[in-house]
């Protein structure tokens, strides 16, 4: 058997050697090397014994009358340069497809996929739409595969509006930074705007039922030429939750903002900016003041709350003290006097009550101290009365975060200074509750 194949090699018998090729490229040697014997044969006059096929098109439409393996009709269209073809063939064939088990020809889709694009690049003419279908195609196939920082090229290929679509649909499945940052890079790569593509998926949407703070990340890993939009975003986003009574999100949003110094670099970025005239440097740095006031003004209520509620907890603590106070020292003048051990140890536990009793009144002292002060300070802070004309819903928000917080955080006060018995304390509250500039009551 190897002697006769090697002969039929020597003498181009394709006949013969086809059926022992076991590969793709068995096969089209086969073809080369008998089409290669035609050749020369027919330069010298020779008959060839075997017909063989002497051109490229030929062998590939010799090959797809054998195997109807969809490799050798593409690309069989493909060394035709018949383009077009290839399109309608590729889209056809695809349709064909059982869609019910679609992972198992993800890889057919990707390579027509990389066809397609091919095309497109080389700007044949063909069926649009079969073009978008394809490329459409490889891109959820990319996605399937979680090779996310390919999309914007392939996404790119396809009309403004349907390649936007791809990228905005592949962005929520992007959850690591570094995923995140590469896939920026990857838009900014191919003339989209990645930044300003981040911003707009980042924005708050009230509407869509979608984790907004894994979104407003997106804006979070953008330059620091997007720090007033992450703020003012993380604003509106904080405000929401206050008003729908979700402080633990809220404060979730707040902290993340405070490990990444937000307030901070935007307010460096707008000490250290010179490169803008005059104009825009005051309307970008008036922008900048009302979202960290308003931002700050956030982080006062959260402060304040906590504040009074440990302030309530101290309270709860120095009544227990005192009431065991109150217990040890009665126990003591009904005990016995010839029992001495007895009378030693209800002195030592009053002492002890005694001292934790002055203990727990240092620390109410100090929590009733930091609790006005902060509340206060939140009430005097003009972040959320910090209203522009331009923005209405921002606005009637913050008149709502005024007329329910300020209201909210003066009765958990007044309530913790009641369990306290302070009276002193709640009148001077007076004087910042009667205080026409703070506008508590408007």
């Amino acid at each position: 058997m190897g002697v006769r194949m090697f002969f039929a090699a020597l003498a181009g018998d394709l006949q013969f050697l086809l059926p022992l090729a076991t590969s793709v490229e068995d096969r089209l040697w086969c073809y080369a090397n008998a089409a290669v014997h035609a050749r020369i044969n027919k330069a010298l006059g020779i008959d060839h014994p075997i017909f063989a096929p002497i051109t490229v098109e030929g062998i590939f439409e010799a090959i797809t009358t054998v195997s109807t393996s969809p490799y050798y009709v593409l690309m069989s269209y493909l060394m035709r340069e018949a383009w077009s073809e290839a399109i309608d063939w590729m889209n056809e064939y695809c349709t064909q497809v059982d869609k019910k088990s679609y992972s198992s020809y993800c890889s057919l889709y990707r390579f027509f996929g990389l066809i397609a694009s091919l095309c497109r690049i080389l700007k044949y003419e063909h069926n649009d739409s079969f073009g978008r279908n394809l490329v459409g195609c490889m891109i959820d196939a990319l996605l399937a595969k979680e090779l996310f920082n390919l999309v914007p090229f392939y996404a790119s290929l396809l009309p403004k509006q349907d390649a936007l679509k791809k990228i905005w649909d592949t962005m929520p499945y992007v959850k690591s930074d570094t995923g995140r940052q590469q896939f920026i890079k990857a838009l900014n790569q191919v003339d989209f705007d990645g930044e300003d593509i981040a911003v707009q998926f980042g924005k708050f949407r009230v509407l869509e039922t979608v984790d907004h703070l894994d979104c407003l990340r997106w804006i979070f890993l953008c330059s620091d030429k997007k720090l007033l939009y992450a703020l003012s975003e993380a604003n509106a986003m904080v405000r929401h939750y206050l008003l729908s009574d979700a402080e633990r999100e809220a404060r979730a949003v707040i902290n993340e903002c405070e490990n990444l110094k937000l307030v901070d670099r935007l307010a460096s970025l707008v000490n250290s900016s010179t490169a803008m005239d005059e104009s825009a440097i005051f309307v970008r740095n008036e922008a900048a003041g009302v979202v960290i006031n308003e931002f700050n003004n956030h982080c006062l209520y959260m402060s304040a709350q906590a504040h009074c509620t440990t302030f309530a907890l101290e309270c709860v603590r120095a009544e227990a003290a005192a009431k065991k106070l109150a217990e040890d020292e009665r126990e003591g003048e009904w005990s016995q006097q010839g029992d001495l051990v007895g009378l030693s140890q209800r002195a030592a536990r009053v002492e002890r009550s005694q001292s934790r009793h002055e203990r727990s009144k240092l620390s109410l002292d100090a929590c009733k101290a930091r609790s006005l002060d902060a509340v206060i300070t939140f009430l005097r802070h003009p972040g959320w009365r910090t209203t522009t004309d331009a923005d209405w819903a921002r606005t009637e928000q913050l008149r709502a975060l005024r007329e329910r917080y300020y209201a909210s955080i003066l009765n958990l006060l007044v309530h913790d200074l009641g369990m306290c018995d302070d009276a002193t304390a709640v009148l001077d509250l007076l004087p910042v509750l009667a205080d026409d500039d703070l506008k508590l009551y408007t």
